[in-house]
């Protein structure tokens, strides 16, 4: 177990490497290396190991990602998931859209959330089997789970009509994500990956009204290296996602990185931003590796920088794509210092 990386920063796990650290969000491709359907993941935690094992050993990621879907903590909350044969499970009914009261925010225990079960047992293993790599706590932000139970339309009516009701509605939900990294921590997990992508759909002012006080209660609980996640174009939000408390913010393939890397100093890192959906899935070896040395040398004098994919790779990556952007990554020498 590797208890000393509690209460350390992202900014020092970055110090303390050996190497530039490079983050392959996700570890989705190892269902193809396994011969794996995503139900046959979701539904069994020995197919999701052996997915996110044979991931690994490929790659060897500095960050271990479970596969972990995207609707733990909504199915928590009561919601009805249904799975794919492959593709994420999703939220059949938006049971809070009809009457959208925080009295009905009613969590189950995790142990009867089969997604929120599989996924702290899948850390448990991986913990275990892999004890010197960091393994990854997955959760939702706030904003994001909300816009599960609510619908997408009815979540952004509500930011605009009703803000304090959203805040009352995020409170819960936001305990709720904090129990179940708690419960990942427990088995084993060394570092915090919270995706919200939904959080970009918010203008900036929305946004810190509505979702920072919950994304500053969730990071005020976090006591190892971490990142929040947000997909999208959030150049506008850069001052805001400053002040979420995250240890790094990994930001999608149209964010300008230089103007993020000295905003946020050296007290928060940057990730990203390979473009998952673009040239890792559907360029040739060269041009990842022409894509990833053009990111290295943009942002070669930042201390703050750490190279990410800029969300999470999809399933039909071509392990080429991803072993060109690593081994790029990996024989750069910054002048960063």
């Amino acid at each position: 177990m590797v208890v000393h990386f509690y209460y350390m920063k992202t900014t020092d796990l970055m110090k303390k490497s050996s190497r530039m650290l490079c983050i392959l969000i996700g570890s989705r491709p190892g269902s193809e290396y396994a011969g794996l359907t995503d139900r046959e993941l979701f539904e069994n935690v020995e197919n999701k190991v052996q997915a996110v094992e044979a991931f690994a050993k490929r790659h060897d990621p500095d960050i271990v990602f479970t596969i972990a879907g995207m609707n733990s903590e909504a199915e928590s909350f009561g919601a009805k998931v249904l799975m794919k044969e492959n593709g994420s499970p999703y939220v059949a009914e938006s049971y809070l859209s009809d009457k959208p009261d925080p009295s009905r925010l009613i969590p189950m225990p995790l142990h009867s959330s089969p997604l929120c079960t599989t996924l702290i047992e899948s850390i448990r293993m991986l913990s275990e089997r892999l004890p010197d790599k960091l393994v990854a706590a997955t959760l939702n932000g706030p904003f994001t789970v909300l816009g599960q139970l609510l619908g997408l339309d009815r979540l952004l009516l509500l930011s605009v009509d009703n803000p304090q009701l959203m805040q009352k509605l995020l409170s819960p939900i936001t305990k709720r994500i904090i129990e179940l990294m708690n419960a990942q921590m427990e088995a084993g997990a060394r570092y915090v990956h919270v995706a919200e992508p939904t959080g970009s759909l918010l203008s900036p002012n929305f946004f810190r009204e509505i979702n920072l006080p919950a994304i500053q209660e969730l990071f005020s609980h976090v006591n190892v290296p971490n990142h929040l996640h947000i997909c999208g174009d959030v150049n506008a939000h850069l001052e805001v996602l400053a002040q979420t408390g995250a240890g790094a913010i990994s930001v999608d393939s149209m964010v300008d990185m230089k103007a993020a890397a000295r905003l946020f100093g050296n007290e928060m890192a940057i990730c990203g931003n390979i473009e998952s959906a673009g040239v890792l899935l559907n360029g040739s070896a060269a041009q990842v590796k022409s894509a990833t040395l053009s990111m290295l040398e943009q942002m070669d004098k930042f201390k703050n920088f750490i190279p990410a994919s800029s969300c999470g790779i999809p399933r039909q990556t071509p392990p080429e794509n991803i072993e060109t952007f690593v081994k790029t990554v990996r024989a750069h020498k910054s002048v960063a210092k």
